[in-house]
């Protein structure tokens, strides 16, 4: 297998990766870009997407074709791991964060320690944990099934009609979304939570099978395209900007950049354990009513080797993306 095979097959599988992370509420599909060692290359790339669009894009194709790769099957088996075995595998990708922390920290690492570095740290991981923080003081708060037209189940009524305001809420929405994509340590789907969107969201894949199996209509199917198709008018508007933004911090402010990226992704490990989806199901677990498909101790010790694998699957990752950047460095110099 030659190079650029390999490095395309690498680009997949880094993108599966950030699709996966970009499912779970506290993971960032930012920070495995960083710690897969693509982060930058393919910074550019979408930096000049308007300038050359179509090379671009064809060098940006492996990875978006990891990344629906990913969240696809990703959501789905999250929406089954939700119901009954939350805390193993939130366990599992706080593991793939720690795992991969040397890679931020290989950033850093040679600089010289200035007390503004410190202050963008602390900053950065205050937002993250206080975004788990107020998904548990407002997460029921900030019921948004009713609006989207759904029970509390997530199923259709009144025929699948859409609140008329959500869809133009929908569009900031994904603005936002998508910056918390592109900025590592931002978890978009844990915006998506304090805000309310993120069971919503989620339920409308049921939907479609409902669509499929012929208990839907067109109202419903028009309903799904406008959610969908304002949330994309969010992202595309919101990417373009974000990425020219974290390139120009990356080039003129890299080391401080770095220090709030740090931030950022310690504090979404306290987020991972500390958010309304799980404290919701710590309660689960000593209710009348337990959902859990394990009891309590039994996770908790499923849990804890499944954070020890997602340590080591991430540290090995880190270590052949430190293999493959060092390659490309190599070749870059001798070319």
């Amino acid at each position: 297998m030659n190079k650029k095979t390999k490095d395309k097959l690498y680009d997949v599988a880094s993108g599966a990766g950030i699709g996966i992370a970009a499912a779970i509420p506290g993971v960032s599909g930012g920070t495995i870009a960083v710690m897969m060692h693509v982060y930058d290359r393919h910074l550019d790339h979408m930096n000049n997407l308007r300038k050359k669009f179509w090379p671009n894009l064809l060098a940006l194709l492996p990875l978006l074709c990891g990344i629906i790769v990913g969240v696809v099957p990703a959501v789905i088996l999250f929406k089954f791991a939700f119901e009954g075995f939350v805390f193993g595998i939130v366990s599992l990708f706080a593991g793939l964060i720690i795992g991969g922390l040397p890679g931020l920290f290989d950033e850093i690492k040679l600089t010289k320690i200035k007390p503004i570095f410190i202050v963008i740290g602390f900053i950065t991981l205050a937002i993250a944990i206080l975004l788990g923080v107020f998904s548990v003081q407002f997460g029921d708060a900030i019921n948004l099934r009713g609006n989207f037209n759904m029970s509390s189940t997530g199923d259709w009524i009144n025929n699948g009609a859409v609140s008329w305001w959500l869809y133009l809420v929908l569009i900031p929405i994904g603005m936002i979304a998508a910056v918390a994509l592109i900025v590592p340590g931002i978890s978009g789907s844990m915006f998506l939570l304090v805000t309310g969107f993120y069971n919503p969201l989620l339920d409308t894949l049921s939907w479609w099978k409902d669509l499929l199996t012929g208990q839907g209509n067109w109202w419903m199917f028009g309903s799904l395209i406008g959610i969908y198709g304002c949330l994309l008018i969010g992202i595309i508007i919101g990417f373009f900007t974000i990425v020219k933004l974290m390139q120009y911090l990356l080039n003129k402010f890299r080391v401080a950049t770095f220090y709030g990226i740090i931030g950022f992704v310690l504090g979404s490990l306290f987020s991972l354990y500390y958010n309304n989806e799980i404290v919701a199901y710590y309660q689960n677990w000593t209710g009348e009513i337990n959902t859990a498909y394990l009891p309590m101790g039994a996770e908790i010790g499923i849990g804890i080797g499944l954070l020890i694998v997602g340590i080591a699957i991430s540290f090995a990752i880190y270590k052949y993306g430190q293999k493959v950047a060092k390659q490309n460095q190599e070749n870059s110099t001798n070319a």
